[in-house]
């Protein structure tokens, strides 16, 4: 107990408070890569919106925004403080069912939000309904990184605290496995199979290069250029990933069959617009004859 409080006096000072401020910087640098990975304009669906901000962000870059966000009563959690501070028009919804039509939008974009999706996979199929054929998904996403150093700083936030209880063990942050399993469900090698399991191509997986925790213990303390660097030492905080849908079957044939055509075409063809050169090419696969057979 008198080590508990000699950290507490020592670890104080350097924890701070959760801001809404620190929240915002760090999601305005991520939207900034989000941007660079995106088409230039287009109708973009975002799920799980909040309280509007990066929608509004994201129109003020000229996209054509829907943002939608769950509605308090279908997850039993009170969403209250996101409809107070909404800076941007946002469309409550269920959940599970989209409200939009089939084909509607060229982009879905969402951040931290796919992991707190416990039916995951039958909702992948909505997102393909309303997406268009030739249209791009893109999800900010939690890294192993960000879930090791989330557990560790999570001690040190309660150790800085003597006096308020035990220190007790973390909560998982999605909605599969434990704190020790989320090491892998937040990597990339099963977000990506996870993907490619519900009908995606992941055309590209890039790094926020940003590194922080869910207990944001320095806060605004540490500046993002800071962030930055350390994320080339310690990891990435979270990945982007990049999809467009799988082709179909039918399409998959097609561009198969085109393939064959064109190699078809290519092998022992002699076409060429002058006829001396095609007669010597025909002449150089003639058979030689041998020195010694009889004339």
């Amino acid at each position: 107990m008198m080590l508990r409080k000699v950290l507490g006096r020592i670890l104080r000072p350097w924890v701070l408070s959760p801001t809404l401020e620190h929240l915002q910087r760090i999601r305005e640098d991520e939207l900034q890569t989000a941007i660079g990975l995106l088409p230039p304009k287009g109708k973009l669906l975002e799920l799980g919106a909040g309280t509007g901000w990066q929608a509004k962000r994201l129109a003020e870059y000229g996209f054509e925004v829907s943002a939608v966000e769950v509605l308090p009563e279908a997850e039993g959690t009170a969403h209250t403080t996101y409809r107070k501070n909404q800076i941007y028009p946002i469309i409550d919804y269920d959940g599970r069912h989209l409200p939009f039509g089939n084909d509607t939008f060229n982009i879905v974009f969402s951040s931290s939000v796919l992991e707190h999706i416990p039916h995951d996979r039958p909702f992948q199929n909505e997102i393909h309904r309303v997406l268009k054929q030739d249209g791009r998904g893109l999800h900010i996403l939690p890294s192993a990184t960000w879930r090791f150093f989330s557990t560790l700083t999570y001690f040190i936030r309660r150790l800085s605290r003597p006096g308020r209880g035990g220190i007790g063990w973390p909560c998982r942050h999605g909605e599969k496995g434990s704190v020790i399993t989320e090491h892998y469900h937040f990597s990339r090698l099963a977000w990506r199979r996870f993907f490619r399991q519900t009908g995606w191509e992941v055309e590209r997986i890039a790094p926020n290069r940003l590194f922080y925790t869910g207990e944001c213990i320095r806060d605004g303390a540490l500046s993002c250029r800071t962030r930055k660097a350390l994320s080339y030492f310690l990891g990435s905080s979270c990945h982007l990933y990049l999809l467009r849908k799988q082709p179909s079957s039918e399409e998959r044939f097609c561009v198969q069959s085109a393939e064959l055509r064109k190699s078809s075409c290519n092998v022992g063809s002699f076409h060429t617009e002058n006829p001396e050169i095609r007669l010597t090419e025909v002449r150089s696969w003639r058979r030689p004859k041998r020195q010694d057979q009889p004339l």
